[in-house]
């Protein structure tokens, strides 16, 4: 699938903008500030409408407007179709096609998009919850049951934690974790083997970077280590629910499920979010979100969107050439830079972006 024309209207910094792209790389450029990454915060509402750089969404809207709109046609399936996202202070409404859109959860599967901005240089390092994130919006595209296991699990775990919080009531609670532990059993499974999917698409893409190390091992960190587990899943995080309980009132929060799971990725046995570098935490996101983008082609059969947001500013040309060659094989990809390395321009459209304004050269 590839976006063929986005047009925006109060959006940021654009007044009224008009895209045309191409397949392939897509390349805005310009000074720090010109309004290239809004370019590509426009296109990754059209996947999960929502934002990858802001949760509050109404500095979307330009300064003194009460709307943004933003419309694209994109090509999937070898048929044309039409999105609009249209953001007021109020919140946000969607329209596929001729259907506006109830919830969010209907947009799944639709644009498939992967992304990596500048705050993914900490990927490995920050919080779990933002691996766990990544786990979720991975899933979501690839499974289309990912979706309502997770936001039923959220809601049973919403309604343990309240409990824990007023009086005791094991009767309840039991209730609630035996509606729980089946939805944790099936999450775990995907969520362990999305890790060693990603694992074997990793190592290629380290592969390809010719990045020397004799061991690689992308870790899933959470109820299980070891898909043989799950046979005695049940039996283990009941028996984990009852023995935690004390604790857990004394928290008013739920200690121990998948809420707390995690990733971690090992270079030759050492954890690269302790002992990496800055620039080999940064090529580690980088690869990842690479890998992830080809496990989701493999899977889908169909290329999602890249969105590439400074990826370039702290690689160097060699690394460059080396993105370059995976970036070609791809089907749509939007990169923002301060220049276009001499090594990417025979193989990209430019768009230099002044002032708010992009034009195509």
């Amino acid at each position: 699938m590839w976006i063929k024309e986005l047009s925006l209207s109060d959006f940021r910094s654009y007044p009224l903008e008009n895209f045309s792209f191409e397949r392939g790389v897509n390349f805005f450029y310009g000074e720090n500030g010109a309004g290239k990454t809004n370019v590509l915060e426009a296109i990754s509402f059209l996947s999960m409408g929502k934002s990858f750089v802001t949760s509050d969404e109404k500095n979307c809207i330009a300064e003194g407007k009460l709307f943004a709109r933003i419309e694209a046609i994109y090509e999937k399936e070898d048929s044309e179709r039409k999105i609009e996202v249209l953001l007021s202070k109020d919140g946000k409404k969607i329209r596929l096609g001729n259907q506006d859109l109830k919830k969010l959860s209907e947009m799944s599967g639709n644009v498939l998009l992967v992304s990596f901005s500048p705050r993914d240089v900490r990927f490995f390092q920050d919080s779990p919850q933002e691996r766990r994130k990544m786990m979720d919006v991975a899933l979501t595209m690839l499974e289309k049951t990912y979706l309502p296991l997770i936001s039923s699990y959220r809601e049973l775990l919403k309604q343990r934690n309240a409990l824990l919080k007023g009086e005791e009531n094991e009767m309840l609670l039991e209730v609630l974790e035996n509606q729980m532990i089946p939805l944790e059993k099936k999450i775990t499974f995907m969520r362990y083997q999305l890790i060693c999917n990603l694992e074997e698409e990793i190592k290629k893409m380290f592969q390809q970077f010719e990045t020397k190390f004799n061991s690689l091992k992308l870790m899933y960190r959470g109820l299980i280590t070891d898909e043989k587990q799950l046979e005695y899943f049940e039996d283990n995080i009941k028996d984990q629910y009852r023995r935690t309980r004390t604790s857990d009132r004394l928290h008013g929060s739920t200690m121990i499920g998948i809420h707390k799971d995690d990733m971690q990725l090992y270079l030759d046995e050492k954890n690269i979010a302790q002992i990496g570098s800055r620039g080999q935490n940064r090529l580690s996101a980088l690869l990842l979100k690479l890998a992830l983008s080809s496990l989701i082609r493999n899977k889908k059969k169909e290329e999602p969107i890249l969105l590439l947001d400074d990826v370039l500013s702290e690689l160097d040309e060699w690394h460059i050439a080396k993105l370059n060659e995976i970036l070609k094989d791809k089907e749509q990809v939007f990169i923002t830079g301060t220049m276009v390395p001499p090594s990417m321009e025979k193989d990209c459209t430019m768009y230099q972006v002044e002032q708010h304004k992009a034009i195509r050269r």
